[in-house]
């Protein structure tokens, strides 16, 4: 789902997906697209929308022949209604939900779009066994890979840098911890944070960058120790650009203590 000036937009999932408008007034919702295959990661950046599908090629009638494998295609529909591709990366779908009878699991969906800024759009991919993330000019072009880590990772655009989870370098391979690694720096990637449990959520707000895990963390702009502000019920957080804000912590979302900009 994602949130437009006057509208509510809404993917419906699957093997022939769709694109829905709602009125943020209410009515009968208003299918913009259709056809789609497995789309996932809808985000909506002022009139424009922006999602991934998951092409799946057909099967080879040649069994020593293997088939090729599935393409992520990063997609835009501008305010006049035209949709076109913008990028196509190397993409993953299980054997299963590649079924036209199945739906994705949209609990970890093969592509979604995690963050925009001005000019790209920023893009995590599902592996089995691992999380890539890449970077998509919004005026379309080649796409570029931002880094690959082992495990379900994620990612956020802060103060004009991605930042994402990695697993750690100081802790024991099976010790279930991340690191929080920054981008954009002249001198390549860099770690800002360690120790922290696998499985939380980056945030920002507009003014900090956040880990939500067994804990709220703050996470400093330089290595050093995340700050911690308080326990989670659930490792889940969202942000409107100025609050940072829980969820299930409650039947309505609670912002954050020390976390406002």
């Amino acid at each position: 789902m994602a949130l437009g000036s006057d509208a509510v937009f809404i993917i419906q999932h699957g093997a022939k997906g769709a694109l829905l408008r709602i009125p943020a007034t209410g009515g009968a919702a208003e299918v913009l697209a259709e056809g789609l295959s497995h789309p996932a990661g809808l985000k909506a950046v002022g009139s424009d929308l922006y999602w991934t599908e998951t092409v799946v090629p057909g099967g080879t009638s040649l069994p020593f022949v293997p088939s090729s494998g599935a393409m992520i295609r990063v997609m835009a529909r501008a305010q006049n209604g035209a949709a076109r591709v913008l990028a196509e990366w190397p993409g993953y779908l299980p054997s299963a939900a590649a079924s036209p009878s199945a739906s994705t699991n949209q609990d970890v969906p093969p592509a979604e779009i995690l963050a925009t800024d001005e000019t790209s759009l920023y893009v995590r991919l599902s592996r089995p066994m691992a999380t890539e993330f890449i970077r998509v000019p919004r005026a379309g072009g080649a796409a570029k890979r931002i880094a690959a880590e082992l495990g379900r990772q994620h990612g956020v655009h802060h103060k004009g840098r991605f930042y994402w989870t990695a697993p750690s370098l100081e802790a024991t391979p099976n010790s279930g911890m991340v690191r929080v690694i920054s981008e954009g720096r002249s001198d390549g990637p860099e770690t800002v944070a360690e120790w922290l449990v696998q499985g939380g959520r980056l945030a920002s707000n507009g003014d900090g960058l956040f880990y939500a895990g067994d804990y709220l963390f703050r996470i400093p702009n330089r290595l050093a120790f995340p700050r911690r502000l308080q326990r989670l019920t659930e490792p889940r957080a969202a942000s409107d650009g100025k609050r940072l804000l829980l969820l299930g912590e409650g039947p309505e979302p609670k912002v954050a203590s020390g976390a406002r900009s």
